[in-house]
């Protein structure tokens, strides 16, 4: 399984912000002519057009790195089960302070708890990652998109009587 660090995280992270992409400039849309709407199609930079796929590609690889470090926790924490199983004194006796005896015991607890919080952590990574991504789906979402051209042909509904609807097509050429 491909293991993330926090290193490759940040590299990809640095290398999706300062792609030639990111550097685009928005499209200036000339003032609407008389007869037309105010309201001006206005595309989103290109670093949200493309940023919030790539956030979203690393939640997901974030979470699977969060998904990892949980199955070892759990497969480590099996392994001190295991040796705990087949004893009733030994290397499975507790202290005052709810420390294993054995150092060996001790130390595969440890370790499971370790991975436990690097899971967590990677977790909360994740799920801020998949925060900012859908942010920049909302706000690109949310701009004004103006009036749609290219479009031949608009229904609309002739009458209304008797509580039937009659719908018909204009055509413009």
């Amino acid at each position: 399984m491909i293991t993330f660090t926090r290193t490759r995280i940040a590299l990809l992270a640095l290398l999706a912000g300062s792609s030639p992409l990111a550097a685009q400039l928005p499209t200036v849309i000339p003032p609407p002519s008389p007869g037309q709407s105010s309201v001006r199609a206005v595309r989103a930079p290109a670093f949200v057009r493309y940023g919030k796929w790539a956030l979203l590609g690393g939640a997901v690889a974030i979470n699977l790195q969060a998904l990892h470090e949980h199955n070892l926790a759990n497969d480590t924490f099996a392994q001190l089960r295991d040796r705990c199983s087949f004893t009733s004194h030994g290397p499975c006796d507790t202290g005052a302070d709810g420390r294993y005896l054995d150092p060996e015991s001790e130390s595969i607890y440890q370790a499971s708890l370790s991975a436990d919080r690097r899971a967590r952590s990677w977790l909360f990574a994740g799920e801020a990652v998949l925060l900012g991504s859908a942010a920049m789906f909302v706000w690109e979402l949310s701009r004004p998109k103006g009036p749609t051209k290219n479009v031949p042909f608009e229904p609309h509904v002739q009458r209304t009587a008797s509580g039937r609807a009659n719908l018909g097509i204009r055509l413009a050429f």
